[in-house]
């Protein structure tokens, strides 16, 4: 498995949900961005894609249902990173249950 790189100073921008302020993201395949690929916030969990102007922007319900559709496998794993941001953020709200 290839090792993830994050990129530091990328492109100053927020998460169009939770507002957060991101200026650096982590590749597995060590490149930057282009407009269309996808993007989970750290800090809500929220599916995002970059749009023509590498700004984060929340994906619809069509385009994740054509990732669904075109790799399923990446769309599972979409879905399970967000499951899992979002249950260590509640953890660290609420603490442990």
């Amino acid at each position: 498995m290839t090792k993830p790189k994050t990129i530091r100073q990328f492109k100053k921008n927020s998460c169009s949900t939770c507002k957060a302020n991101i200026d650096s993201i982590t590749s597995f395949d060590h490149k930057i961005p282009k407009p269309g690929d996808v993007s989970i916030c750290v800090y809500c969990g929220e599916i995002l894609r970059f749009d023509v102007n590498l700004n984060l922007i929340k994906l619809t319900e069509l385009e994740k249902e054509q990732i669904k559709a075109k790799d399923e496998n990446f769309f599972e794993s979409l879905i399970s990173m967000q499951e899992k941001i979002k249950k260590y953020k509640n953890i660290r709200k609420n603490g442990r249950n």
